[in-house]
């Protein structure tokens, strides 16, 4: 038997520098399908957000700002360590 995975509904997608250049100047979210998000706000101000679980309890932890923190430099799609 082949083994399913579970999806989540999202496709993951690589956030680029070009992506990130060109986002709308409005208040949103840009997300890579996983835990990564940059949002995005009004006066151009762009923040790279991590979401987790801990305790059971969503946490949010502020990585940096764009472009001083490049996305390249984010590790959000490398491979994901497998719990112990």
């Amino acid at each position: 038997m082949s083994e399913r995975k579970q999806s989540t509904g999202y496709q993951r997608q690589k956030l680029t520098d070009a992506m990130v250049r060109k986002a709308p100047v409005k208040d949103n979210w840009l997300d890579d399908g996983a835990a990564l998000r940059l949002l995005v706000r009004k006066n151009d101000t762009k923040c790279w957000r991590f979401n987790y679980r801990l305790a059971g309890k969503q946490k949010t932890l502020a990585m940096g700002f764009y472009p001083q923190v490049p996305s390249n430099k984010l590790a959000s799609n490398s491979k994901k360590p497998k719990p112990a």
